[in-house]
C-alpha cells in the first residue's frame, strides 16, 4: 500500500455469487486511487468462504490486476 501510495478504493462492487448452507462465493471489483486520484489499479477478485462450527471463514481467494 505505502509503496503505491494507496490512499483509497472506489466503484466498488462486490455480490454474492452462490450461497447455500455449507458454501459461498463472493465476487468484488474496484479502482485503487491515490490521494491525488490518479488510478494505481483495477482489479476484480473472488473470494469462496465455507461455514464452520465458529462461522463463516475464506478458504480461497483470487484476484487478478486489470490495469
Amino acid at each position: 500500500m505505502e509503496n503505491k501510495q494507496w490512499d483509497t478504493t472506489i466503484d466498488t462492487e462486490t455480490y454474492v455469487h452462490g450461497v447455500n448452507s455449507e458454501k459461498s462465493h463472493v465476487i468484488s471489483s474496484g479502482t485503487r486511487i491515490r490521494k491525488d486520484k490518479s488510478v494505481i489499479e483495477k482489479y476484480t477478485a473472488f473470494y469462496a468462504f465455507t461455514k464452520t462450527d465458529k462461522g463463516w471463514k475464506m478458504y480461497a481467494v483470487s484476484g487478478v490486476i486489470l490495469v
